[in-house]
């Protein structure tokens, strides 16, 4: 949901560049892309971009979900430490991500 919610150009909000972002076969990110529809949090843009690849929004329902996004408070909390601080934390956080992008399949 997060890529949805961000991804830029609003071009790029397809389930196919969904996959290719996170480099997954079309197959599964289709699944998911369906189960989030059916749960009223995705549907299909009003606006048809050329091609075969339908454009994805959030709902309203999935905008308020996004609203209270945890990663958004820890963000927060990351900006609102002093520059040494963060400075310091760099590595670590360079290193979760580095091991839960290699352990995480999936969006």
């Amino acid at each position: 949901m997060r890529y949805f919610a961000k991804a830029r150009p609003k071009e790029l909000r397809t389930a196919s560049e969904l996959a290719r972002f996170r480099t997954l076969a079309n197959g599964p990110v289709s699944r998911i892309v369906r189960a989030l529809a059916q749960k009223g949090l995705l549907r299909k843009a009003a606006v048809r971009p050329k091609g075969r690849s339908e454009l994805l929004e959030l709902t309203e329902e999935g905008e308020a979900l996004m609203a209270r996004d945890p990663s958004q408070a820890l963000r927060e909390a990351i900006a609102g430490l002093p520059d040494a601080e963060r400075e310091a934390l760099a590595p670590t956080f360079e290193a979760v991500l580095c091991r839960f992008s290699t352990e995480t399949p999936g969006p």
